[in-house]
C-alpha cells in the first residue's frame, strides 16, 4: 500500500486561512481528569462477585 504525501502546496495554506489563522491552534482536552469516583469501582466490583456467587450456587443447585 503506497504512503500518502503531506503535500507544502499553496492550496493546503489557503484552505486554512479562509477560518482566519493559518496555524491550527487546537490542543488535546482531558475529558475525565479526575478518574473514576471510588464508589462506582466498590460497586462494579461487587456487582461482579454478586453474579460470580449467583452463577456458582446455580450450578451447584
Amino acid at each position: 500500500m503506497p504512503k500518502s504525501r503531506i503535500s507544502d502546496s499553496p492550496e493546503d495554506s489557503s484552505a486554512s486561512s479562509l477560518n482566519g489563522s493559518s496555524v491550527d491552534r487546537r490542543t488535546p482536552v482531558k475529558l475525565n481528569s479526575t478518574g473514576t469516583p471510588r464508589w462506582y469501582i466498590v460497586l462494579m466490583l461487587g456487582l461482579m462477585l454478586l453474579g460470580l456467587a449467583w452463577l456458582v450456587v446455580n450450578y451447584i443447585a
